[in-house]
């Protein structure tokens, strides 16, 4: 019981102890990667897993998306930037993208395609950086 105890004390403190720069600057990446891959000459969207996504928007559409979310992510890191709005304008976009990338893959080809786990942890951090702005708001 003590190390049970202990793993909910470090995981406790690592959710809610830490900073989210690491976090930010990750998935700060992780959308401009998918950016680039989307300006790749080529028809991403012809693949069954892309093909909700496709209704949505084209390749260009979501790679502008990401890469200025990623870009004001990258941004406010660099620079340190607290602005209230940029933050929340980064978060708010990424949450949209990353979960709304991830459910269209998920429900666009069944079974779901296991490539795709890191970018559903990508949405659940993308929600856990915008719930948790205040910590970069107050510093």
């Amino acid at each position: 019981m003590k190390h049970l105890r202990y793993i909910k004390r470090r995981i406790n403190d690592i959710l809610w102890g830490s900073d989210l720069i690491a976090s930010r600057f990750f998935l700060a990446l992780a959308s401009l990667m998918w950016a680039f891959l989307l300006f790749w000459p080529g028809d991403t969207f012809t693949r069954p897993t892309y093909t909700l996504m496709g209704k949505f928007g084209g390749e260009w559409t979501w790679a502008f998306l990401f890469l200025i979310q990623g870009g004001l992510a990258l941004y406010s890191l660099l620079y340190k930037s607290r602005n209230r709005i940029l933050l929340i304008g980064d978060g708010v976009l990424g949450c949209f993208l990353w979960t709304g990338s991830c459910v269209a893959m998920l429900l666009s080809v069944y079974p779901p395609p296991a490539a795709i786990s890191a970018e559903i942890i990508a949405a659940f951090m993308s929600w856990w950086i915008l719930v948790r702005y205040p910590v970069d708001l107050e510093k």
